[in-house]
C-alpha cells in the first residue's frame, strides 16, 4: 500500500486566530491572559516569594558581628498537563443530502469537514473556559489521567481565597463594601500592581440585583455620569448574555449561569484582570499549553498550539479527523480573588 494513502493535512495553524463565539466571558475578559508554552507534557514550576525587607539593628562597633539581607524563599513544583481530545469521521454517508446544486462532491466534503472541525472547536473553547471558572472559583484543575487526578492551587501554595460580606440593608453601604476589598487586594498585590489592567466583580443574579438596584447604587447611576459606563475589559459586542454596569473602578457581571461557573446565586467574586506583562514575569493567571501527543509528525516538529486539528485519509479515502490540546489553568494567587457573600435582611 502506498504511503500516500495515510498523507495528513495539519489545519493547527489556521485556527489560532479564535473562532468568533459569544459569551465566554473569562476568555473574553482575558483574566487567563498570561500564556505559558511547554515543550514537554509536563511543566516544572519554580515559585519565589519575596520576603519583606527588614529594619537594620544596632551592633557592636568592633565587634565580629553582622546583619544580613533577606533571601526569598523558593520552591520547585512539577506538574502534568491535562490532555483532551475528539475525534469524527467524513465519509461516503455523509454526503448524502449535502450537495448543493451546481457544486462539485470535492466542495461538498470539504463544507462538512470544515463545519465538523468548527463544531469540535467550539467544545475545545467552551471546555478551556470551564477549566478557567474551576481555576478561579475552587481553585482546582481536573487533572485526570495524570500523575496527579486533581490540582488544588490553594493546598499547592497554602494560599486561600479571601472572603467578605456584602450588605444589602437599605441603611448599608455595598459600594464601601466593594471598595473596601479592592484596597485590601491590592495590599496584597506588592508589585503586581503595575500589572492590573482593572477589576470585576462575578456576581450571582441575587447578589448583582442586590446591588444594582440598591436605593444608594440606584441614586448614583442617575445621577452620576463618572460611575457608570463602558470600559476597555468588557467587549459587550460578544458578551450579549450577560448583564454588567460600571461602578467606580469595578465592572459588575451578572453570572446566572451557576451550573457552568460555579457563582451562587448570593455570592460575588471580586477579581483582579491582568496583563502587559513582559515575558519573563509570570502573571497569577493564566494557562499552560503543550505539544501535540497523538500525531508523531506534527509532535515532532516542535511547534506547540492551543489546540491541534488534523485530517488523514484512511486506505478508502475517508476523512478522519482529530483535534486535541493540553491545557493547564493556573491560579498562583487563590488570595487574591474575594469571595463576598450577600448578608441576609433581617
Amino acid at each position: 500500500m502506498a504511503i500516500k494513502s495515510f498523507d495528513y493535512v495539519d489545519y493547527s495553524k489556521v485556527f489560532r486566530a479564535q473562532v468568533p463565539q459569544s459569551n465566554l466571558l473569562l476568555t473574553h475578559l482575558n483574566v487567563f491572559a498570561d500564556r505559558q508554552i511547554a515543550d514537554s507534557h509536563k511543566v516544572s514550576v519554580d515559585r519565589i516569594q519575596e520576603s519583606a525587607i527588614g529594619v537594620d539593628a544596632p551592633l557592636m562597633r568592633f565587634s565580629s558581628e553582622w546583619g544580613t539581607i533577606e533571601k526569598p524563599t523558593a520552591g520547585s513544583y512539577l506538574y502534568e498537563l491535562p490532555w483532551a481530545g475528539v475525534t469524527d469521521r467524513v465519509t461516503s454517508a455523509d454526503i448524502k443530502g449535502f450537495r448543493r446544486a451546481g457544486s462539485t462532491l470535492e466542495q461538498s466534503l470539504d463544507e462538512i469537514e470544515a463545519n465538523k472541525f468548527l463544531q469540535m472547536r467550539a467544545k475545545f473553547e467552551r471546555s478551556r473556559e470551564y477549566a478557567y471558572w474551576q481555576a478561579l472559583i475552587f481553585n482546582k484543575v481536573d487533572a485526570f489521567g495524570t500523575q496527579q487526578s486533581e490540582i488544588n492551587w490553594s493546598v499547592e501554595f497554602s494560599l486561600n481565597q479571601r472572603t467578605a460580606d456584602l450588605h444589602q440593608g437599605v441603611s448599608d453601604d455595598p459600594m464601601r463594601d466593594i471598595d473596601d476589598q479592592v484596597s485590601a487586594t491590592k495590599a496584597l498585590m506588592g508589585g503586581l500592581t503595575q500589572y492590573l489592567r482593572g477589576w470585576v466583580l462575578l456576581c450571582g443574579s441575587d447578589a448583582y440585583r442586590a446591588v444594582r438596584y440598591h436605593p444608594q447604587i440606584r441614586e448614583l447611576l442617575v445621577y452620576s455620569n463618572g460611575l457608570v459606563g463602558s470600559d476597555v475589559l468588557f467587549p459587550s459586542d460578544v458578551l450579549p448574555g450577560f448583564s454588567s454596569f460600571m461602578l467606580g473602578s469595578v465592572r459588575l457581571i451578572e453570572c446566572s449561569d451557576s451550573a457552568f461557573t460555579g457563582v451562587k446565586s448570593d455570592q460575588a467574586f471580586l477579581v483582579p484582570v491582568f496583563g502587559n506583562a513582559p515575558v519573563e514575569q509570570s502573571l497569577p493567571m493564566g494557562r499552560f499549553v503543550g505539544p501535540c501527543a497523538r500525531h508523531l509528525e506534527i509532535s515532532a516538529s516542535g511547534d506547540v498550539e492551543d489546540w491541534y486539528a488534523y485530517r488523514a485519509f484512511d486506505e478508502m479515502r475517508n476523512r478522519n479527523l482529530y483535534s486535541e490540546y493540553s491545557l493547564l489553568a493556573y491560579n498562583f494567587r487563590p488570595d487574591l480573588v474575594t469571595r463576598m457573600t450577600l448578608v441576609p435582611v433581617e
